[in-house]
């Protein structure tokens, strides 16, 4: 655990240069793949998609050559600006059924104490002196179960809409898929200029091969087999319907869509009932 800890350290100090944009910048945003531009939706690919953004730089190569570690988070960082490439501007996305988001969530930082000793808070690093301000609980730790998970995060959103406080105070991961889109307009001014691509998480590895000339093959992370009950208590806790109604409504269009991808144009995502 104390190897981990320090690893994390000595990684920051490596990479201090992009650690001081995200931490005065975006830390979301849109990264650029070779000629490609792509949404960073965490939990929906963004390691596999930084993995490949990050292939080339020589202190990334260290670490996986000298230290048996992949820091593709610490060195990938948002472009500044999106310009158009041959004439055109499209930005790709992947998205997850917002169940599967959830829970797999749960399973990486609330359940793993080995990565996690001290819980997981559902609210910003850089914010977290603002936790004494709710009655709800914003730490979670392994003891604590899925369902209680859940109800958590709807409780403390309940206080959020109550106070008066902007849902971005919840930490990244948390985030709908739907509000992450929405916040490009907070850092790029010619969102009404791009075409959004948007492919289920499945199809990454081809849309990926695609785009780098050679086959793509990452695991994915996937839940079907590893809870059979986590959908009972999302159910129960109607966490869908309260904070992720319009990530379930996006990924429906997504699976009735005949050509298996959806393209909009950035007002399209305020219209999703239409």
């Amino acid at each position: 655990m104390h190897h981990r800890y320090i690893f994390r350290k000595l990684i920051k100090i490596l990479f201090l240069d992009k650690y001081i944009i995200r931490r005065f910048g975006k830390d979301l945003g849109i990264i650029k793949l070779k000629n490609n531009y792509i949404v960073d939706i965490p939990k929906s690919g963004s390691s596999t998609i930084k993995h490949f953004a990050s292939l080339g730089s020589k202190r990334y190569e260290f670490c996986r050559k000298y230290l048996n570690i992949q820091p593709k988070h610490e060195y990938v960082i948002p472009v500044k600006k999106i310009r158009p490439i041959n004439e055109d501007i499209k930005v790709f996305m992947f998205i997850r059924p917002p169940e599967e988001r959830l829970y797999s969530l749960y399973k990486q930082k609330v359940s793993n104490f080995e990565d996690f000793p001290f819980g997981y808070s559902l609210i910003k690093k850089d914010k977290f002196y603002l936790t004494r301000n709710f009655k709800s609980t914003t730490q979670f730790y392994k003891e604590n179960s899925f369902f209680e998970f859940c109800n958590g995060i709807k409780n403390l959103n309940k206080e959020f809409l109550e106070k008066g406080y902007n849902y971005n105070l919840f930490d990244k991961h948390i985030l709908p898929q739907f509000k992450i889109i929405l916040n490009l307009q907070e850092t790029y001014n010619n969102t009404d200029e791009l075409t959004f691509i948007i492919y289920p998480i499945k199809k990454i590895n081809n849309v990926l091969s695609s785009f780098l000339g050679r086959k793509v093959k990452r695991k994915i992370n996937s839940t079907k087999k590893d809870n059979i009950n986590y959908l009972q208590d999302i159910k129960a806790s109607k966490i869908i319907d309260l904070f992720y109604a319009e990530d379930k409504l996006l990924y429906d269009k997504l699976m009735k869509s005949q050509n298996g991808f959806l393209e909009f144009k950035f007002d399209a995502f305020n219209n999703l009932n239409n």
